[in-house]
């Protein structure tokens, strides 16, 4: 209950959220699709390696950078940057509501787009 009121989920969105099997199925689809192979990257790689190794996943090949690694190493920091953090210490903003797979993901390649200039 408390991690629904922290991250604003509503209980109804994650009954009504498509199961991990479905989406992990989808994501094997694309990277069949893709013309080269390519390295997955997260903004913890630490935190979404120990589930997305784990079946229905399975994605326990071609992990890139960290980008929350690259973030704390950009802003100088002595500890962990958050995603929200980076968002803002880049002055960026969010393509829809945090805590959520498909804005989370597209922000953390923003952040991690904007590093490169940083680093």
């Amino acid at each position: 209950r408390k991690a629904f009121e922290i991250n604003q989920i509503d209980p109804q969105e994650v009954l009504a959220a498509r199961s991990e099997e479905f989406v992990a199925g989808l994501l094997r689809l694309i990277e069949q699709e893709m013309p080269v192979s390519m390295e997955r990257h997260s903004f913890n790689n630490g935190f979404d390696k120990g589930f997305l190794s784990l079946l229905p996943w399975g994605l326990d090949e071609k992990w890139g950078h960290c980008v929350m690694l690259r973030a704390t190493k950009a802003f100088k920091s002595s500890r962990w940057v958050s995603l929200g953090k980076a968002v803002q210490n880049l002055g960026l903003e969010w393509d829809g509501p945090a805590h959520r797979a498909g804005p989370d993901a597209m922000m953390a390649f923003r952040v991690d787009s904007k590093l490169d200039d940083l680093l």
